[in-house]
């Protein structure tokens, strides 16, 4: 990806910039003392910063439920301001939340209104006020009526190259029309400032399912232009029982279609509804770049899947770099992971941060204490 790109998901949720890294990437981070009524979120995106700029942790505050924009230091180590974006009578308690960046003069929070309808807050660069509503007609909820099954999780923003063939964004979910244990996903695409509506089909251009409650996490993984994307989903049908599985689609769904089908992770290999989350580093013109899954294994510990390219997956004892591999982080929390990416392109160094909810199975007064750990160049340091 180019420095203006930034890739995110909600909870999980993806951040990629290839600015440089933070100066005080060394230091570790743990935002515990910090972030403010933590226990009760229900969702968490995130907006990763630039070299000497801030990041941004979006999410719906226990005491309030508003949501809330907090800004967090550019090493990490705190937050350094919260502020109330949308008001708690305007939002679905409990919706999913979904961040994208496209350039220094944009940043969008997608969330989900008292109606189910997608709606959008925006935040002017230059004077850093967020404008949501009738004060903001580009904002996706004054043109069209795009609503989401209530309450599902599923909900993310992609970025595209801001060219006459594609989308500037790229925003999935899943539809009101879907029941039972399998879903259908539709692509709302933004081009030219216009919004459209695509279903995710076959090759056969008929519906496709995803098989996976709708309450539960998926996540997506940006192919470079006019190249295939993933989604990432727990399969619950009877054969698969909560498989990890990747589902290869061919372009954007206005254009593609479901390609391929492929179990990365078995279901005795996770915990029962763990999170994911994604970073995606190092994307060309024509590769997916290098792609790092995190979940929690079925004793609680972070871990790792890696997409190698012509290898496929890779992940466990074949993945000596992975993070369960280095250092045994315990993840209980069922719903804040985030992580985000930063690489250097002069340098070729890179940093992920990664933030979970940690605690003890027997001890619930640790329960909602957020962690954020740091790769530097491949080696993972425990917070401080």
């Amino acid at each position: 990806m180019v420095s203006s790109k930034s890739l995110f998901l909600a909870l999980p949720f993806l951040a990629h910039c290839t600015h440089a890294a933070p100066t005080n990437s060394s230091q570790t981070a743990n935002l515990a003392a910090t972030f403010p009524n933590v226990p009760a979120i229900q969702d968490v995106a995130v907006v990763q910063g630039a070299n000497n700029h801030p990041a941004f942790l979006f999410y719906q505050d226990v005491a309030s439920a508003d949501l809330i924009a907090a800004t967090v230091s550019e090493d990490g180590s705190e937050i350094i301001n919260t502020e109330s974006i949308v008001p708690n009578a305007e939002l679905f308690i409990g919706g999913p939340i979904a961040a994208v960046t496209l350039d220094a003069s944009e940043l969008s929070v997608f969330y989900v209104n008292q109606d189910t309808v997608i709606s959008e807050v925006r935040r002017d660069s230059t004077t850093g006020e967020w404008t949501r509503g009738s004060a903001c007609p580009e904002c996706i909820d004054n043109q069209v009526s795009f609503k989401i099954l209530r309450a599902s999780k599923i909900l993310f923003p992609m970025w595209t190259s801001n060219t006459a063939s594609t989308a500037e964004i790229r925003l999935v979910f899943v539809p009101p029309s879907s029941t039972g244990d399998a879903v259908t996903v539709s692509e709302a695409e933004r081009q030219n400032g216009v919004w459209s509506l695509h279903p995710l089909v076959t090759s056969q251009n008929t519906p496709a399912q995803i098989n996976t409650d709708a309450f539960g996490d998926i996540i997506a993984i940006q192919g470079a232009d006019n190249k295939p994307s993933f989604l990432l989903y727990r399969d619950f049908t009877n054969q698969a029982m909560g498989d990890l599985k990747s589902v290869t689609i061919t372009d954007a769904f206005s254009v593609g279609h479901v390609a391929a089908e492929t179990s990365i992770v078995p279901a005795n290999g996770m915990f029962e509804d763990c999170p994911l989350a994604v970073v995606q580093l190092g994307q060309g013109a024509s590769d997916l770049g290098d792609i790092r899954v995190f979940y929690g294994n079925a004793d609680f510990i972070l871990s790792e899947i890696r997409w190698t390219g012509g290898s496929g997956w890779v992940g466990g004892s074949d993945c000596p770099e992975c993070i369960e591999n280095q250092a045994s982080f315990e993840l209980f929390g069922r719903s804040v992971l985030y992580a985000m990416g930063t690489e250097d392109s002069q340098t070729g160094s890179t940093e992920i941060r990664l933030g979970f909810e940690t605690g003890s199975p027997d001890n619930d007064g640790d329960f909602g204490k957020i962690v954020e750990v740091v790769s530097k160049d491949g080696v993972w340091s425990p917070s401080t």
